[in-house]
């Protein structure tokens, strides 16, 4: 590892990119499997900026994919998903400096398909409605997602992850030219198609041909939500009849709870999925289930801009994308903290044994708090306070922290390195964190938003640590409550319901849904609730993702044709709007409001697909 790893970024405005490739230069990148290489997504301060950077970039020899870089017939982009070799990322921001706007860590991504290059046909959509999935699990010799015997909907799959079984992704291959990004391998249609001709002995072989070690358990993400964004359960319709492009998340990632991988993977998918739309196609409805439960919660992160962009300029061009996302499960989950800055605030943070990842919380003060007015005090189980200085981040080997502003926002990041480690000298404390902060100016309004990222583990993920949480003395004193009373708020707690959307569901132009109770069209308890920090409110809508208090969840499509499972969670109403978009939404359910119902339901709950309810 280069000499450029240990510098620090003093040549680049603060400001311009995150907490975390701090971090993982102090650590030398010791968390990360890099492979030599760094993963960031970029956004530049303008086109002109952008094309700058691409001269820069060349210099560097980086390979930018020509879907941000620009080509014959393709734009260059403002906001780009590229990797660096690890010796040269210092130097390459730091030369790139103000042409950034912002700058976000990325997980890297290296290793192309398994099966030979070869110039194959690009191949697009020739339907009204092109379907885009980014999930786990792409269940394509299921007949809901057939059109007839051996011929699957799903017009391309791309799975991301490192030498997955397929063909590369190059110039010649795909659905356009510019799908180079070099990692992963894709399957079109007919290549699907000739190995549900050849494997005759069932849809496991089929699967497993296709590499998607996903599928070999009865119930998985994936299919659940592709049945309710576009199974074939109302014939005739436009979403039935559609095209179905799938991007396969990488299973390391999956197995990673911390959230941090999926910006690039899903910016990188997304504009795959564009490729994949034909001149006749009028609309692209796609689902991204997933998210964090950290970032600044008000629009600004990378990602989030990148959808904007995208959205508004598919609007451009006539054409409709929508990019639906969950609201969220953290209701309920006390990964959420609101301190007032004028008053201050103390409240711990449970961090558990045997966590084999990193544990994270960040801190985002008020618009206007300056790092230098931004006090936090941390203690360390059975440790002394430390008061973290905004000059300088505090590098323990236990554990990391950084106060730094982050375009407009003043944040802090608190990194607890891996519980279970194989150098007790970098193993991080597991225990009750006690984190303070000081009052702020006299009279000073505004609130500390403290997002811890709680580490649930995705579906099919091996589960090892328990998640970690935040708690204060109000809440302890709340957990013999009646059951009434235990999805409300505590008084005097810091610990708070509100603002817990999903970490990327908080931009313009995305729609957001959020889950409610068939029986009584009560909110799911898990479904998370707005303000965010930003402009936006709460979700969009509301769909039905539990059936009644005796019965969790709402079914749909296992893994194998004719077999049927319960899922609960937003995950499971993101589907379910994307689809009524496009077909039209069917009304919303008389109910009660209780006094949060914007920040809970959005603009109301909506009436479910009667086939959906017909089998539950």
């Amino acid at each position: 590892m280069g000499s450029a790893v240990k510098r620090d970024l003093r040549e680049v405005p603060q400001g311009r990119h995150d907490a975390y490739l701090d971090w993982a230069l102090a650590t030398e990148f010791r968390f990360f499997q890099t492979d030599g290489q760094v993963g960031i997504l970029i956004e530049w301060r303008s086109l002109e900026a952008a094309k700058r950077g691409l001269e820069i970039a060349r210099r560097f020899e980086l390979e930018v994919p020509s879907a941000y870089g620009g080509g014959v017939k393709a734009k260059l982009r403002r906001v780009w998903a590229i990797s660096v070799p690890v010796d040269l990322i210092v130097e390459f921001i730091s030369t790139a400096g103000d042409l950034i706007g912002q700058l976000e860590l990325a997980l890297p991504v290296s290793g192309d398909g398994t099966l030979p290059s070869g110039a194959r046909r690009h191949l697009r959509s020739d339907k009204e409605v092109l379907v885009g999935v980014l999930d786990d699990g792409c269940a394509f010799a299921n007949t809901l997602f057939q059109f007839s015997a051996n011929d699957t909907r799903v017009l391309w799959l791309w799975n991301q992850d490192k030498h997955a079984a397929g063909f590369p992704l190059d110039t010649s291959s795909g659905p356009t030219s510019l799908c180079n990004f070099g990692y992963g391998g894709q399957w079109s249609v007919a290549d699907l198609n000739d190995i549900l001709v050849k494997e005759v002995d069932g849809q496991a072989p089929a699967y497993a041909r296709a590499g998607l070690p996903g599928l070999r358990r009865s119930a998985a993400h994936g299919p659940h939500v592709m049945d309710l964004l576009c199974g074939n359960r109302s014939p005739g319709d436009l979403i039935t009849d559609a095209d179905v492009v799938f991007i396969q998340f990488p299973q390391k990632a999956i197995a990673d709870p911390s959230g941090r991988w999926l910006a690039r993977y899903a910016l990188d998918g997304l504009h795959y999925i564009i490729e994949c739309a034909g001149p006749g196609t009028g609309c692209i409805a796609v689902n991204l289930s997933w998210g964090p439960q950290t970032g600044p919660h008000d629009g600004s992160s990378v990602l989030e801009r990148a959808i904007d962009d995208l959205v508004n300029e598919q609007l451009d061009e006539g054409r409709c994308l929508i990019v639906a996302l969950p609201a969220g499960n953290s209701y309920g989950s006390r990964s959420h903290a609101q301190v007032p800055y004028g008053v201050g605030g103390k409240l711990n943070w449970i961090v558990p044994p045997d966590g084999h990842t990193p544990a994270f919380f960040e801190v985002w003060w008020p618009s206007g708090v300056s790092p230098s007015q931004a006090i936090l005090r941390l203690t360390p189980p059975g440790g002394t306070g430390v008061q973290i200085d905004p000059n300088k981040p505090w590098t323990e080997l236990k554990w990391y922290a950084k106060l730094k502003t982050v375009g407009s926002s003043t944040m802090a990041l608190v990194v607890v390195h891996p519980t279970e480690y194989k150098d007790p000298q970098r193993r991080g404390q597991h225990g009750v964190w006690t984190i303070e902060f000081a009052p702020g100016a006299p009279n000073a309004a505004g609130l500390i938003h403290v997002y811890a990222a709680r580490a649930d583990h995705n579906m099919g993920a091996r589960r090892r640590a328990k998640a970690n949480y935040l708690t204060d003395a109000m809440l302890e004193k709340s957990r013999f409550a009646a059951p009434k009373d235990r999805h409300l708020d505590v008084a005097g707690s810091l610990i708070q319901r509100a603002g817990t959307m999903n970490g990327i569901a908080t931009g313009d132009y995305a729609v957001v849904a959020s889950g409610y109770r068939h029986s009584d069209a009560t909110a799911a308890a898990y479904s998370s609730s707005g303000p965010t920090r930003g402009p936006r409110t709460g979700p969009d809508y509301s769909f039905v993702t539990e059936t009644s208090p005796a019965i969790a969840g709402i079914r749909a499509t296992g893994v194998r044709t004719g077999t049927r499972v319960r899922l609960s969670g937003t995950s499971m109403a993101s589907p379910q709007l994307a689809r009524q978009l496009v077909t039209g939404l069917r009304g919303t359910v008389p109910a009660p409001n209780p006094p949060n119902a914007t920040e809970r339901f959005g603009n109301g709950r909506i009436k479910p697909d009667p086939d959906l309810i017909h089998h539950a």
